[in-house]
């Protein structure tokens, strides 16, 4: 499904291009964007509800701006931005996956703007014409996101028929046909592939991706990653490095070596490719717990404040004393003695906070006269799709105890925890216990 989204974006700004300026598109490129901030040259936002995208910019350099400007009306009267961005909505929806997609242009306006990426899924888009260059952004789910953000029952389909029926209770898989089945759910699902890519120092810089594909690469069989590696963090990466990979499935790491073979690149249609790495099939599968403590779901509302704890009190150039770091409000999501995920609105997460940030959560247990107060540091940021319309960020912070932390809060959170885990696992033999009548 990525694929054929990046393709129908390409497709519905050469349309779009062709129809309303005359311009044909001589060259096309893909880039994948890092987690972060981008100054976006914009022209229209674009909205869509009921297919794989939801926002899409659109913006364009001076000299095609100059082009719609001077060279391009329409009957109505509508600007030649305008026309651009009618004409590129209605094409895209008819080319993404969805049911029933429908796009409108949400405002027209000539200025750089600032986009919050997630980094995982943020694809830019460069359409050059003889008269200038048309720029697009997309955040692109994939199969999995999408249909969890449904509600639907996709992955557990997919489990069951590609995964052994007891594969939760198994160690590892060794049998080629497993390891073939896994690798054709893997490209399937488009799940993120999570390579540790050694820095030469003997630590590693962790990348991301996704499987492209199958292919063949010098007579044996070998897999197709889609990354895109900064030049600078390679590190000694060199041809016929092992590399250590991991893939989450449920609450389970899928985990196994690979070796790398070659830089190759994936073509997507015209001359868009993505950078993409060539790896050697994994002889075995080995299946751990993602958690080092047992974790439980939170389904009851439970609201969360996180306020960073570096410079909270910050001195202007005048001496006077600033604010203090604003508290961002979430929700919380799961739950261990170790940690909890919290969740919240997009970027309102991702512009105050990140990874290695220490900071203070304050937790509203319904039954608790006051907040919980608790000291943790950010170990992942990362964002999803909640519903078809919706992207969340969450948060994973693993709790440290200090001298002046209330012990007491923290020891509220393993009764918490340890409590409804015995509900649970009570749901569990009785289910299992039932008679038949």
């Amino acid at each position: 499904m990525i694929i054929n989204t990046l393709k129908a974006l390409i497709v519905a700004g050469r349309d779009a291009l062709q129809t309303t300026c005359g311009l044909p598109v001589t060259g096309e490129h893909i880039s994948q964007i890092r987690q972060g901030n981008l100054t976006f040259p914009a022209l229209a936002e674009l909205e869509i509800s009921g297919g794989a995208l939801q926002k899409v910019p659109l913006g364009g350099d001076s000299m095609l701006c100059g082009h719609l400007a001077e060279h391009v009306a329409t009957a109505h009267g509508q600007s030649g931005i305008g026309a651009l961005a009618d004409h590129f909505i209605k094409q895209l929806v008819e080319e993404i996956e969805g049911r029933y997609p429908r796009g409108r242009v949400v405002n027209l306006d000539i200025e750089p703007i600032t986009l919050q990426t997630r980094g995982i899924g943020s694809f830019g888009f460069r359409l050059e014409t003889p008269i200038g260059q048309l720029y697009l952004m997309a955040e692109v789910p994939s199969k999995m996101e999408l249909e969890m953000a449904k509600g639907s029952e996709y992955l557990i389909g997919m489990i069951e028929t590609y995964l052994p029926s007891k594969w939760l209770a198994i160690d590892e898989l060794t049998r080629s046909s497993q390891i073939d089945s896994f690798l054709v759910m893997l490209r399937k699902i488009e799940a993120n592939v999570q390579v540790d890519i050694p820095a030469g120092d003997g630590t590693c810089y962790v990348h991301t991706g996704f499987l492209a594909e199958q292919c063949n690469f010098e007579n044996k069989r070998a897999l197709k990653l889609s990354m895109d590696l900064v030049e600078a963090s390679c590190g000694s990466f060199e041809v016929g490095d092992r590399v250590n990979t991991r893939v989450g499935i449920q609450d389970r790491s899928i985990d196994f070596e690979m070796e790398f073979l070659a830089w190759q690149d994936h073509q997507i249609i015209g001359s868009a490719k993505l950078p993409c790495m060539i790896f050697s099939i994994p002889d075995h599968l080995m299946i751990n717990q993602r958690r080092r403590s047992f974790r439980i779901s939170v389904h009851s509302e439970i609201p969360v404040e996180i306020e960073a704890q570096h410079d909270v009190i910050q001195h202007s150039d005048s001496g006077g004393e600033g604010l203090a770091p604003p508290r961002i409000k979430g929700r919380l999501a799961d739950l261990s003695f170790s940690g909890a995920r919290i969740v919240g609105n997009w970027q309102e997460l991702s512009s105050h906070l990140s990874e290695g940030d220490r900071v203070r959560c304050r937790v509203f247990f319904p039954e608790e006269p006051g907040p919980l107060e608790l000291l943790g540091v950010i170990r992942r940021k990362t964002s999803y799709l909640a519903t078809r319309n919706e992207w969340r960020d969450a948060l994973g912070i693993e709790f440290i105890v200090t001298p002046d932390m209330d012990r007491m809060a923290l020891d509220y959170i393993r009764q918490y925890v340890l409590s409804e885990q015995r509900a649970w696992l009570s749901r569990r033999v009785h289910t299992t216990n039932t008679t038949s009548w």
